[in-house]
C-alpha cells in the first residue's frame, strides 16, 4: 500500500521475532532520536502488542497502547489483555484520548 510506505528519514527496522526489540538496534535508534515515549498498536493484542509493550517498558520507554487500534481473536481476550495485562506495563487509551496522553 503506497500510503504506508516509509517516507524519507523514517526509521525502518527489520524484525525477525514476534517482538520489536529482540535482535534489533531499535532501542538505540529511538534513543538517538530522543524518543522516550512510544505508541503501540497492532494485531494480536494478547500476544504481539502485549509483548511489544513489555519489551519497550523493560527498555525504559514510556509506552501507550491504543485500545481501539489493536485487536485479537475474541472480545474476551481483548478485554482481559487491555484491562489486566497491559496496564501493568503501559498506559491504555483510546484513539480519542491519545492526544491527551501525548501532551501529558
Amino acid at each position: 500500500m503506497r500510503e504506508l510506505e516509509p517516507l524519507e528519514g523514517d526509521l525502518v527496522v527489520q524484525k525477525n521475532t514476534s517482538g520489536p526489540l529482540a535482535g534489533t538496534d531499535l532501542p538505540e535508534k529511538l534513543r538517538e532520536r530522543g524518543v522516550a515515549r512510544v505508541i503501540a498498536t497492532g494485531v494480536t493484542t494478547n500476544v504481539c502488542v502485549l509483548g511489544m509493550a513489555r519489551e519497550l517498558a523493560d527498555s525504559d520507554f514510556d509506552v501507550c497502547v491504543v485500545s481501539d487500534a489493536c485487536s485479537t481473536f475474541g472480545e474476551g481476550r481483548q478485554k482481559a489483555t487491555l484491562e489486566a495485562g497491559v496496564p501493568v506495563l503501559a498506559s491504555v487509551v483510546s484513539s480519542d484520548e491519545l492526544e491527551d496522553w501525548l501532551l501529558f
